[in-house]
């Protein structure tokens, strides 16, 4: 069984989600849970960061669309007068890459750095030039096939596959399989 230190910690976590839009109880909810994570000395794990999860400014929760926008922002590159004038074919270089947290509450930005991509993406795979185009092929139907489908055939099916014609189609199907059977029942016992 859980303790009750566990049971009050999951608790207030719970409580910092039940109340995401407002703030105020969210940040209320946010510093109990800070408080009670500081008196018994506990480190939450990567997943429930701080950084990544509450917001820095208002202790509000983070749920991308609800209240916090998230969005990645490339570094522009820095052009001279001179390499403008110039027709250059240029080399391709990484740009930083930041994913920055917006809190919609508070407008309080977060940043974090991304990784810089190692190779050029546009050089990544298979040039689409080379490729052949997809052209759709298919053969016509038949004329049995057009025959087959018919109004008088499907009026016959929608017939064959009514609720009455199945269950009479079952009971057929039993009868015949009770004939076939060699044991016989009790019924056909007490009429001997």
């Amino acid at each position: 069984m859980e303790s009750t230190n566990v049971k009050n910690i999951k608790h207030s976590y719970d409580l910092i989600h039940s109340t995401p839009q407002v703030s105020e109880l969210t940040s209320i909810y946010n510093k109990k849970f800070q408080n009670i994570l500081q008196k018994k000395n506990l480190i939450l794990p990567n997943q429930l960061n701080n950084e990544l999860k509450f917001c820095q400014n208002c202790n509000g929760l983070f749920i991308p669309g609800i209240n916090m926008k998230m969005e990645i922002k490339y570094t522009k590159t820095k052009k001279s007068k001179k390499q403008e004038k110039k027709v250059v074919k240029k080399q391709w270089k990484p740009r930083d890459r930041n994913l920055i947290y917006t809190c919609l509450l508070c407008n309080y930005k977060t940043k974090f750095e991304l990784l810089k991509p190692e190779k050029n993406p546009n050089e990544i795979g298979i040039d689409i030039k080379d490729k052949e185009p997809f052209i759709a092929k298919w053969e016509p139907k038949s004329q049995e096939d057009k025959k087959k489908n018919s109004a008088k055939d499907r009026a016959k099916k929608r017939k064959k596959n009514n609720l009455l014609n199945l269950l009479q189609d079952k009971k057929l199907k039993d009868e015949q399989d009770k004939k076939k059977s060699n044991l016989l029942s009790l019924d056909e016992f007490m009429k001997s």
